[in-house]
């Protein structure tokens, strides 16, 4: 495997099942600060951005002023730090695929939405935490996916080029930041119609299940 040697992951939906319990921490956040008219169904939709602006797009439905997005987004992660980090769980044997891949020589690192501190206890909690090598969280960044900084940044901390890495994620947020970064990318969804939109927004190759991404990258990527 000598061309690829670092693998980028997102971390929610991807590697960990954790949009229930952030949709939940969102909801409460938002019923704190007095956002009433907040359903399921608006935060569903803007899963993959960072908490910052998440919390601007709620505050606009909510038809309330955006200077009030930094403490919506605090309350939200300290919430979900404190109260919903022990419902998350591993997604589609991911332990197993980072384990292989890291018994490869694969370098990891895990990019996220998400602040640095919420990363590492995810990682920690579900037993992933020793496969990663490197992090990149959203309060490390100045723009977040789609934008390309956190994965740029990711390639920096593994000491890796954009055409020795390969980035792994499940919206079409992790794909548009890969391809701006120059980087190959897989995207993984059980959804057919989503795996379409993920092809479109660049992915070399879309998968219905993570464990099929050593296949993938075998195939695919080793020259």
């Amino acid at each position: 495997m000598s061309s690829i040697k670092a693998v980028i992951f997102d971390l929610d939906g991807t590697l960990v099942n954790s949009t229930p319990s952030h949709i939940s921490a969102w909801l409460e956040a938002s019923r704190i600060i007095g956002l009433t008219n907040i359903r399921r169904s608006h935060v569903d939709k803007l899963m993959g951005r960072t908490s910052y602006d998440i919390a601007r797009e709620l505050l606009q439905i909510a038809n309330k002023p955006t200077s009030l997005a930094h403490k919506l987004a605090k309350i939200k992660d300290e919430l979900f730090i404190e109260k919903y980090t022990d419902q998350v769980e591993v997604i589609d044997n991911a332990d197993q695929v980072l384990r292989t891949l890291k018994s490869r020589g694969l370098k990891i690192c895990v990019v996220s939405s998400n602040p640095r501190e919420l990363i590492l206890k995810v990682l920690k909690n579900t037993g992933l935490a020793k496969y990663v090598d490197s992090v990149v969280g959203q309060d490390e960044v100045i723009k977040g996916k789609p934008d390309p900084e956190p994965i740029l940044l990711a390639l920096r901390r593994l000491s890796v080029r954009p055409n020795e890495a390969i980035v792994v994620g499940d919206s079409e947020y992790d794909i548009i930041a890969a391809k701006r970064a120059g980087v190959k990318s897989i995207g993984v969804s059980k959804n057919s119609s989503k795996r379409t939109k993920l092809a479109k927004c660049g992915a070399l190759a879309t998968v219905d299940a993570l464990s099929d991404i050593i296949g993938v990258i075998e195939e695919l990527l080793i020259e």
